[in-house]
């Protein structure tokens, strides 16, 4: 089946669409295989949308890290200088490691998960 440029960026749309709501790409390629007919066009549409996916899914990622990086180090630092002061640090270090490893590990699940 020959499908127009049009028919094609329709189909993209609704397979962004649903991968927006639920990004379960085997219901995804069936819903469009019903609507089209054509299993290339299937398979390269949904190949497209789970790339875009999955690079929008490791940009938040690593940005989350980036973000537990900068509070784990933060927090060594002010455990460092509070440890130097003779200062109460408990809250400082378990706060931002705390934080930072949540965040972190978060980060790392939105990247592999």
């Amino acid at each position: 089946m020959s499908q127009s440029k049009e028919d094609t960026e329709e189909l993209y749309l609704i397979a962004k669409q649903m991968t927006e709501r639920d990004p379960d790409f085997v219901f995804i390629r069936t819903c469009l295989f019903e609507k089209c007919g054509d299993w290339e066009l299937v398979h390269e549409i949904v190949d497209q949308v789970r790339m875009v996916y999955y690079a929008k899914k490791r940009k938040q990622g690593l940005s989350k890290m980036g973000i537990a990086c900068v509070l784990l180090v933060l927090g060594f630092g002010l455990t460092v200088v509070n440890y130097y002061a003779n200062e109460s640090f408990t809250i400082v270090m378990y706060g931002f490691t705390s934080a930072g490893l949540l965040l972190l590990f978060w980060g790392l699940y939105d990247m592999f998960g």
